[in-house]
């Protein structure tokens, strides 16, 4: 008994039928270009799925500027000062029927405001301090320094103050950032850096972005700063004066945060109180969020564009204190300084172009055509009038044996009429 051969080693394989129906080929079609218009607009385009993103990280420069002094007012305007224009106050006392402490007021520049003068990424902005001057204490020799009563300095006095107008100072910040990943970098006054598509430099604590040039709707004529400058367009004069440093006025960033007042009540409690901003000092968290994505820049394929925005956010129920000493000889001032602690980082989203998320992407579109192709099989042979005969003709068996050696040389003989 012979083997046959060709049955043994029959070669499977898939038969293309094309079936004339615009039922199907309709559908078939409209779902094959959603899933173009999906992977291609949609994914590749605008979510830019060919990239791999890192988030950058970065380091700012922080300068402090105090107000023109014609942009402050009298102390007697200012209701957290205790001087005799505010009626029913003391240096160390309330204000009536209203639970703020008041103090006297001192005019500071930003030498004074800023402590220490050099932070990384922080800054500190006195807001109240209080001064305490002491002396050595008796038994204490000052050079040895061998008495245990050396720990306890005497205490000669104090005196308790808030800087007026703080609000009014304007911030200085010029960051930098780097993505290793993407063998990215740049700097804030960068030429590749362009405005956010969603037109605002800030974010509040609601999520919305604003542009700090235009709060000046929020600013009485003699409250608003002389100069803000954020982000692009980086051809104006002013920009070219400043190196295009962003210079933010601090109001605006505690108005991002949800303060709209340094006098109301924070969120810090004493004693089962909650005291002013003004008086137990906060901390601000801003995040310098950096993006090459087309959402953010508008520019489709262009990984060497970037925009940024701040987003700014109070922390809850935290106070700020910091304290120096200065020495003179054996007697020493401390100062203890309530403030506006902020902390700046730098993060954000930062593509590049990487093969394999191509491939990831296109592997992805082969599947939906495959599967797109599967459910119209179904559709034909499961659920069409004529699904008997498309089920026969699409899924049915067809065997085929090879032509008689040789047959396929044979020329074409001429038919008779």
């Amino acid at each position: 008994m012979g083997v046959d051969w060709d049955q043994a080693l029959a070669y499977k394989t898939q038969k293309t039928v094309v079936i004339r129906d615009r039922r199907l080929g309709g559908m078939y079609y409209m779902f094959g270009l959603f899933v173009a218009v999906y992977i291609f607009v949609y994914v590749m385009m605008w979510q830019q799925k060919y990239n791999i993103f890192e988030s950058p990280d970065g380091n700012a420069r922080l300068e402090l500027q105090a107000p023109k002094p014609e942009l402050c007012r009298n102390q007697t305007d200012l209701t957290y000062c205790a001087t005799a224009g505010n009626d029913g106050s003391t240096n160390n006392g309330l204000l009536q029927n209203d639970g703020k402490y008041a103090y006297p007021c001192q005019y500071r520049d930003q030498y004074f405001v800023v402590y220490p003068q050099v932070e990384r990424n922080s800054m500190l902005v006195t807001t109240r301090y209080t001064s305490k001057n002491q002396s050595i204490p008796k038994g204490c020799d000052p050079v040895k320094r061998d008495s245990r009563t050396c720990t306890e300095w005497n205490k000669d006095g104090s005196t308790t103050a808030f800087v007026a107008e703080v609000e009014k100072f304007t911030l200085l910040i010029d960051h930098s950032w780097s993505a290793p990943l993407a063998a990215k970098s740049g700097t804030a006054s960068g030429a590749d850096i362009v405005a956010p598509q969603s037109g605002g430099w800030i974010q509040n604590t609601d999520g919305d972005l604003f542009d700090p040039k235009d709060d000046a709707a929020f600013y009485k004529p003699y409250e608003m700063p002389g100069y803000i400058h954020v982000g692009a367009p980086r051809d104006k004069p002013s920009c070219k004066m400043t190196g295009c440093k962003d210079i933010i006025p601090l109001r605006t960033l505690l108005r991002a945060a949800g303060i709209k007042d340094l006098d109301h009540h924070g969120t810090y409690k004493n004693q089962g109180k909650n005291e002013s901003y003004r008086y137990s000092g906060f901390i601000l968290s801003v995040r310098i969020f950096y993006e090459n994505t087309v959402e953010a820049t508008g520019h489709y394929f262009a990984p060497n564009k970037f925009s940024y925005f701040y987003k700014v956010q109070l922390v809850e129920g935290a106070e700020y204190k910091g304290s120096e000493a200065i020495v003179h000889g054996e007697d020493r001032l401390v100062n203890d300084r309530h403030g506006i602690r902020i902390n700046f980082s730098v993060s954000g989203k930062i593509g590049h172009f990487d093969t394999m998320q191509m491939f990831m992407q296109l592997a992805v579109a082969s599947s939906m055509v495959g599967m797109i192709t599967l459910g119209v099989d179904m559709i034909a042979t499961k659920f069409m009038p004529e699904k008997k005969f498309y089920f026969d003709v699409r899924l049915g068996s067809l065997s085929l044996s090879p032509p008689p050696r040789g047959a396929f040389l044979r020329a074409p003989q001429p038919q008779g009429c």
